[in-house]
């Protein structure tokens, strides 16, 4: 964890006596141990701040409140929470009064909107007690970070899931639109072929990222939620009915709908009790794709929901 101080020169010996109770892989960054001679001082402060700092601290005493330097440092820093978007328990930017100056911190612009950390207490004792308590409220909010972050890692791991299989059955059912066609159209009309041709490539791009992309879903799930094994359970199940049930059963199936089309387009058609066994076998097959797909919908829905309400 890096921390920048930010504080008027006068209050330096103050903050590094705060500091000095920080723990050793807490690093402070401190401008007369940060820059060197001749180095500008505006960007460097303003690349700790945007770039190589976990958390800003301004020191608030009153010649802070006249400092320009404080007053821009606070502007950087809660424009990097601005970007950062943390939510509002997770702040950026910590203001820390040296003096009883709540009422004024108004004078750091936003800064005056928050809950301020007291250290007016000068004693040895007061001195030590308020470096304690603001490394343990450091690494509060620090926990609640990596929580967050944890969570919004595992519904980026549900929403990628959940958008990959959107567009595997979206593709799927279009491929069974197309096959829907009466076989008598499919094997004489070209630009109904050429459709079914379409979306059966479509739909493979989409089954050749997506099938072998279930070992990775499978793997990161059962992970990141370990320590629910009924729900990771649940979610194997779900791949599995996925790839086998739907990809290598009823999809895979439908390649006799194709089969059928280059056989009538062979022969130049068949007579009509042939042709009408043929649709009813072509409507068993494309009844039995879309019960898969809607039975995945099912049972991807009530999974993901399980696995959300765990985050």
């Amino acid at each position: 964890m890096r921390v920048f101080l930010s504080h008027a020169t006068e209050a330096k010996p103050r903050v590094r006596a705060l500091t000095a109770h920080f723990p050793p892989h807490v690093e402070v960054w401190l401008d007369v141990d940060e820059l060197s001679t001749g180095v500008r001082l505006p960007e460097h402060i303003g690349h700790a701040i945007e770039h190589e700092c976990d958390f800003v601290i301004v020191f608030v005493d009153r010649q802070a409140l006249d400092s320009e330097w404080v007053r821009r440092e606070s502007a950087l820093a809660l424009r990097r929470e601005g970007d950062l978007k943390r939510p509002f328990d997770l702040p950026f930017l910590l203001p820390v009064l040296l003096e009883p100056l709540g009422d004024q911190l108004q004078r750091l612009g936003d800064v005056g909107e928050r809950i301020y950390f007291d250290a007016t207490d000068t004693s040895d004792d007061g001195t030590r007690r308020a470096g304690e308590r603001l490394c343990g409220e450091l690494f509060a909010i620090a926990s609640r970070l990596v929580e967050t972050l944890r969570s919004s890692g595992r519904r980026q791991m549900l929403g990628d899931f959940a958008a990959e299989l959107n567009e595997f059955k979206q593709a799927a059912f279009l491929w069974i639109g197309e096959l829907a066609n009466p076989l008598s159209v499919l094997s004489s009309n070209q630009a109904a072929f050429d459709n079914v041709c379409r979306a059966v490539a479509d739909y493979n791009h989409v089954a050749d990222r997506f099938i072998p992309a279930l070992n990775v879903h499978r793997h990161r799930i059962s992970t990141a939620w370990s320590g629910y094994r009924g729900l990771t359970q649940d979610f194997r199940d779900l791949t599995e009915f996925a790839e086998n049930r739907v990809y290598r059963g009823a999809l895979f199936k439908l390649n006799e709908v194709h089969a059928m089309i280059h056989q009538l387009d062979a022969a130049g058609g068949t007579d009509p009790a042939a042709l009408k066994a043929m649709e009813a076998r072509r409507d068993e097959l494309l009844d039995d794709a879309r019960t898969a797909l809607q039975s995945l919908t099912r049972r991807s829905t009530q999974t993901v929901a399980e696995l959300e309400r765990e985050i």
